[in-house]
């Protein structure tokens, strides 16, 4: 219990550090490829997680840094992808409903999902929100 917060902290370090690198990404491989690539990163990190065993700590860390890679990728090339597509104005409607979304999301999801699936539910973390 004492290590709780490095689930959290491996997720939000790797998520902030390589907002840079999807940016580079997306402009020399496309957004196509950029997104696609996130996505699979994501699910990755999202097996990890699944698959690791109780006693393995690390490999459960491993696995949400890997999801922050992911998660990282998803919200930059989802930007790009928005600001490409659409002018200034549009772009700051769209990205206020988008903000409001997520954040309606990030906090009625938890409360559903707790409410839905018991504590000891071993797939809490299949899959997991950027």
């Amino acid at each position: 219990m004492a290590q709780l917060n490095w689930i959290i902290s491996a997720f939000n370090l790797t998520s902030a550090a390589f907002i840079p690198f999807w940016g580079q990404i997306a402009d020399i491989f496309g957004r196509h490829q950029s997104i696609q690539a996130a996505i699979v990163v994501m699910m990755v990190g999202s097996a990890l997680c699944t698959a690791a065993p109780t006693n393995a700590f690390p490999v459960l860390l491993l696995g949400r840094g890997i999801q922050g890679l992911g998660c990282a990728g998803l919200n930059v090339v989802v930007r790009v992808i928005l600001s490409d597509k659409v002018n200034l104005k549009e772009n700051a409607k769209n990205w206020s409903i988008f903000s409001f979304t997520a954040g309606m999301s990030y906090g009625i999801g938890p409360v559903i999902g707790g409410e839905r699936l018991p504590p000891s539910h071993p797939t809490v973390l299949t899959v997991t929100p950027c």
